[in-house]
């Protein structure tokens, strides 16, 4: 059984009301102006020059946003003396999962 997201006082969280796209019989979420990507929502695409991608962060799409943080686990000097860094994303605490960061578990049991 799925246990229900309260509050601090106990009492359930009311569900988060997503806006549906007003054009008849669509069930798509609003992304602009009241209506879906299909019924004419403009995207918003990335600043770098020459890109038509959409926009993840920052004015940017994924190829061209800010640099993702680097696994900050520094091992044992290598033959030439310089000590062993990782080169993978940072997941979680300045990890990435091979060096420590934590994989979220599902505490359902089964």
């Amino acid at each position: 059984m799925a246990r229900k997201s309260t509050s601090a006082d106990g009492k359930p969280k009311p569900k988060r009301v997503r806006r549906k796209c007003k054009a008849p019989g669509c069930v798509n979420r609003v992304v602009q102006g009241g209506v879906c990507v299909t019924h004419g929502a403009k995207r918003k695409l990335c600043s770098h020059p020459g890109c038509s991608k959409a926009v993840k962060l920052a004015g940017f799409c994924s190829a061209h946003g800010p640099a993702r943080r680097k696994c900050d686990w520094i091992g044992p000097p290598d033959e030439s003396g310089e000590p062993r860094t990782c080169d993978r994303v940072a997941v979680q605490g300045g990890r990435c999962l091979s060096h420590g960061a934590r994989r979220r578990v599902c505490n359902y049991p089964g």
